[in-house]
């Protein structure tokens, strides 16, 4: 199964920090002073990151904080153990 992972590393003049902030407290489920406290380490200029089962979701939060003034890019993640991916492994070899 896929997830996928929102990466924040930075913001664009103009950023609209209430709106980005309810975005990621309705969109990804965030409780709202968490989601407060990524938007603050946005500005700070530290990187966050944000794993949501769903891509479709993360996608649409991608593109709605990218039109507020967020860099934002979007990373799938496999969610599977690495014990998982190592023992497939050794049964293709």
């Amino acid at each position: 199964m896929t997830m996928a992972v929102l990466v924040f590393s930075g913001w664009r003049p103009g950023l609209r920090k209430i709106s980005l902030t309810n975005l990621l407290h309705s969109r990804a489920t965030i409780p709202l002073a968490a989601a407060k406290q990524h938007v603050d380490d946005i500005l700070d200029g530290q990187e966050v990151r944000i794993s949501l089962a769903d891509l479709d979701t993360a996608a649409g939060i991608a593109r709605a904080a990218n039109a507020l003034g967020a860099v934002v890019a979007l990373e799938p993640e496999d969610r599977r153990t690495t014990a998982e991916t190592e023992s497939e492994h050794r049964r293709r070899r």
